[in-house]
């Protein structure tokens, strides 16, 4: 394990330094839109904007990091991602924000790309879960930190001020040292992948379209839900507390979820969360206004399994596809993720304008009940894959959800163009 350890503190590092910067300019960018009294829905664009360019990323970077390799395309990604960070105190002014988050989502669809599959390609099928809980883990102390050093920072974000945006070039900037002096070897690709998104939706509808709720859940959680629940009457200290409680859940319930799907029909266990998911925000939606104990105990389990909806349908559709066929499967994934969660943002404050501050509970039922309705229409058409020849679960973040390289396979199912 520690020499999978060494392997990695490269991309590990470099994963931190990048992701410190990128929750920071989130955070940045909300405040500073506020203090200029922008629009609500401009706000809402920035997470458009940035999912869309995730989208065209996930379609055009491949070719690319396979031509020039690992090391190359993560300098190239950052370079970019530092010189568009440092661009947004130039110039405020919304829609010229709105391109650099559009190219901003571009290069960060192709760093995550390069750091997720630099450590699945090299990582043993026996320790990849722990590599990718690490990993994850890693993730999320990086965007903790972040939020964190906006209040060490602790200066009024008026047109005047370059400081904040230089901190979060100056991350990316550094982040390129990691790979570039590393004598880790980077991952070497194999031949292109041949399957469409087409084929790819052929071979599991459930796995598709958990990607696609997924991204609706976490659209809404990252972009809505901080406040409705102000709206419900909460100070944003206590606010600050249920996200964290939520986002901890998140990380802690990931690798034993995903143990079990090892062991367990992975549509079983997928099925399983969804259903889960929802029951917890039944009981968000009933003890809102009752107890704040009672409430992060169960937005603790929501943010847990909401958050592993994502790797479990990532890794329902890779049991279906050869090793050389992964890259292009996470990329269709990450595509609807995007789809998802650009979507989110949008359709869950239709639901608060129907039902006031109780709407983005029945956003939460409708996206699960979308899901659940879809995995038990497939179980009624198609048996799930035996267990002996699943795949073993691979961890992924949701925050950056496009792992690439995932190998050795199983060979491909024979009811695998069957509908899924």
């Amino acid at each position: 394990m520690f020499y999978y350890i060494i392997q990695f503190f490269a991309p590990l590092i470099a994963l931190l330094l990048i992701s410190i910067g990128t929750s920071l300019l989130g955070t940045t960018l909300i405040l500073q839109l506020k203090d200029i009294n922008a629009p609500t829905i401009t706000i809402g664009l920035l997470t458009t904007f940035f999912y869309s360019g995730y989208i065209i990323g996930a379609f055009k970077l491949e070719p690319f990091i396979r031509r020039v390799g690992h090391i190359r395309a993560y300098a190239t990604f950052a370079a970019i991602i530092a010189a568009t960070s440092l661009l947004h105190g130039f110039y405020i002014n919304a829609e010229f924000w709105l391109a650099l988050r559009l190219i901003y989502g571009f290069c960060s669809a192709g760093l995550f790309m390069v750091v997720e599959s630099w450590m699945l390609n090299l990582s043993s099928v026996e320790i990849r879960g722990r590599i990718l809980s690490l990993y994850m883990v890693s993730f999320y102390i990086a965007q903790s930190f972040g939020q964190f050093l906006l209040k060490v920072i602790n200066i009024e974000l008026d047109a005047e001020i370059l400081f904040p945006y230089a901190i979060i070039s100056i991350t990316a900037a550094l982040s390129v040292v990691p790979l570039c002096s590393t004598r880790s070897s980077s991952p070497q690709f194999e031949e292109f992948s041949v399957l469409s998104i087409k084929d790819m939706f052929a071979l599991s509808k459930s796995a598709i379209i958990g990607v696609f709720v997924s991204g609706l859940i976490f659209g809404v959680i990252y972009g809505i839900l901080p406040f409705s629940i102000h709206q419900f009457g909460y100070t944003s200290q206590q606010i600050g507390i249920a996200m964290g409680v939520l986002i901890l859940g998140g990380a802690l319930l990931q690798y034993p979820i995903g143990k079990i799907s090892d062991y367990v029909s992975r549509f079983t266990v997928l099925n399983a969360i969804t259903i889960l998911t929802l029951l917890c925000a039944i009981g968000l939606h009933f003890t809102i206004d009752y107890n704040f104990l009672t409430f992060n105990l169960i937005i603790f389990f929501f943010g847990g399994f909401s958050f592993t909806i994502y790797p479990i349908a990532t890794n329902l559709l890779c049991d279906y596809v050869d090793s050389k066929d992964l890259m292009a499967a996470i990329a269709a994934l990450l595509i609807f993720y995007s789809i998802g969660a650009a979507s989110g943002p949008f359709l869950g404050p239709i639901f608060i304008n129907l039902f006031g501050p109780d709407g983005i509970f029945y956003f939460f039922y409708s996206s699960c009940a979308i899901l659940i309705l879809a995995t038990f229409a497939r179980s009624f058409v198609r048996k799930p894959m035996p267990i002996a020849e699943q795949s073993e679960f691979v961890l992924s973040s949701r925050t950056t959800p496009v792992a690439t390289e995932l190998d050795p396979r199983v060979e491909e199912d024979p009811e695998s163009e069957e509908d899924a």
